[in-house]
């Protein structure tokens, strides 16, 4: 059984927010600090955007738990370096988020995961493409990272 990335995303930034509550933060936050919480925010958002963009564009889904109703191998814009650029994105966001709070619990629940996302669900996703779309998948798989 999975769980919608999305729906794990928001509880870990939510856990990542009660943690600083309670926890209080690992460092005292600064202007470098935040600076870069915030261009790696706007990166992550960037790319999971103009990623979910391309799909919607290519009439395929987004949701990753109907993975019958994908209707195309998409392997332009961020598909071109990464399989995986909407995941990639939403890690990038949390580890911005932990960033900018100095939060542990955010740290070691972005690392969970991205081990989740890659063992679990794209492992679940390559599975389903590939049986759905054998000679395209394989060859995006031949030619871009999982990751980056």
């Amino acid at each position: 059984m999975r769980i919608p990335p999305p729906l794990l995303a928001a509880s870990i930034a939510l856990a990542t927010f009660a943690s600083c509550e309670f926890l209080g933060p690992l460092w005292i936050s600064n202007t470098y600090i935040s600076s870069v919480a915030l261009v790696v925010a706007l990166l992550g958002t960037f790319m999971d955007v103009s990623a979910k963009r391309l799909f919607v564009r290519q009439g395929t889904t987004v949701n990753s738990m109907t993975l019958n109703a994908t209707a195309i191998v998409i392997s332009s814009g961020a598909y071109r370096w990464s399989r995986n650029p909407m995941y990639l994105g939403r890690i990038m966001q949390l580890f911005a988020l932990s960033l900018y709070l100095a939060s542990s619990i955010g740290f070691l629940s972005v690392l969970l995961f991205a081990i989740y996302l890659d063992r679990v669900q794209i492992r679940a996703e390559e599975q389903a493409l590939t049986q759905r779309f054998p000679l395209e998948y394989s060859t995006c798989r031949s030619k871009v990272r999982r990751w980056l």
